[in-house]
């Protein structure tokens, strides 16, 4: 049993034996839509994915250069110290 979706907030049940071709052609339409709805949003994951991927790396670096310059500093006391 499935339901096409006619009017707004109008559905008419459906199922093997009463399906019609406008029916058939109906659900083929947006089982469609959800196909490209469905490859549009895999496309979208694919780029935060590869924006994720290039943060992680761009983060390694600062962290790496932020340690190596952690290991350079010098304490120097002066008089206005004491």
């Amino acid at each position: 049993m499935a339901k096409i979706e006619g009017k707004k907030d109008d559905y008419t049940a459906i199922d093997v034996d009463n399906i019609t071709k406008e029916q058939i052609i109906a659900l083929a339409r947006y089982t469609q839509l959800l196909q490209e709805e469905n490859q549009n949003l895999k496309g979208y994951i694919t780029q935060l994915q590869a924006q994720l991927n290039t943060a992680r790396g761009q983060r390694a670096v600062a962290e790496h250069n932020l340690q190596q310059h952690q290991e350079k500093i010098i304490n120097i006391k002066t008089a206005f110290d004491e």
